[in-house]
Formats: C-alpha cells, sequence, structure tokens
C-alpha cells in the first residue's frame, strides 16, 4: 500500500514536466556521494560536490587511508534512510546528462546537511546556496574538514583524470 502511494506521488509530481525534469517524492538510494535515485530517475543534488568514487585511495588523515568517498556515502545514505524525501527540479545545464535537484526531508536540505556534515562542498560553479554551510563546517572542523585530513576537492581531481569539472 505504501508502494503504490509513493509511486503514485512520483507520477503525480512528475505529470506535464519533460522526462527528466521533475519534482519527485519518495524514498530515495545513493548512487553516490551526491547523486540519488527515487524510482528510476537518478539525479544530482544541486549546488553541492562530494568526493568521487575513484578518489576514494587518495584521502589521507596523517599517513593513514581515510576514506573520503566511503565517509561521503555514507553519511548521504544515514540522511537518506530517515524516510521520503521531496525533491525540486532545478532549471540548471546538465554536465553529466542528469537532472539536479534540491531536495528535503523532515524539513532539512539534504545538501545543505551534506555540506554541514564536512563530507561535501559548495559547488561555486553552479550556485553559491552553500557556501555558508560550508564555512561553518570548517569552522567546526566537521568531516574532511578534520585537522590532519588531507584531500584534493572533487572538481579538482576530475581535471586531474581528465573529466568534466561538473558533478
Amino acid at each position: 500500500m505504501i508502494r503504490v502511494f509513493i509511486g503514485m506521488m512520483v507520477v503525480l509530481l512528475g505529470a506535464g514536466l519533460p522526462a527528466g525534469a521533475q519534482d519527485l517524492a519518495g524514498m530515495a538510494t545513493a548512487v553516490n556521494a551526491d547523486h540519488i535515485m527515487i524510482g528510476e530517475t537518478t539525479f544530482a543534488l544541486y549546488g553541492i560536490d562530494a568526493p568521487e568514487p575513484d578518489q576514494a585511495n587518495d584521502c589521507f588523515a596523517g599517513r593513514r587511508f581515510y576514506g573520503c568517498y566511503d565517509n561521503a556515502l555514507r553519511k548521504l545514505k544515514t540522511l537518506l534512510s530517515y524516510g521520503p524525501i521531496e525533491c525540486d527540479y532545478v532549471e540548471s545545464p546538465t554536465l553529466l546528462g542528469v537532472p539536479y535537484m534540491i531536495c528535503g526531508a523532515f524539513g532539512e536540505d539534504i545538501a545543505e546537511e551534506m555540506v554541514l556534515s564536512g563530507f561535501a562542498f559548495a559547488f561555486r560553479e553552479q550556485s553559491d546556496k552553500y557556501i555558508e554551510a560550508e564555512e561553518a563546517a570548517q569552522a567546526a572542523r566537521a568531516g574532511l574538514w578534520q585537522p590532519g585530513i588531507r584531500f584534493d576537492m572533487p572538481w579538482d581531481w576530475r581535471v586531474m583524470m581528465g573529466r568534466p569539472i561538473g558533478p
């Protein structure tokens, strides 16, 4: 019964909008540390960037492997586990062929929570929406901002790997 209701919500919220450009609601799963899937629709969280999967082995706390990607993915999965989310389509050029969304649950912005936790970053090339949250995470030394953790920003990592800069 709940699946039918959530399925109806996804269909009703997306009615009349182009494919891939629709508001969505329902239970979500993490595709990676800044991409989510609801039903069969995959999208990126607007305005943020998180460590890349292949960046996992290039993140250290002192001389020890830290697992930037694994920790960021774990944080997103935890946020998504609290229940259904609602996502609003954002008109923004897509670099990877997926739409961008701003998603929330229980009055909290999921992307902002990722940035405040220190496991994602404000993606300034796209928006200034999460810059204050990033500054707060840095001041609190949260997540990847902890002293001694060494990492490359995801957009710098992608450039080093010859990939597009955007998430």
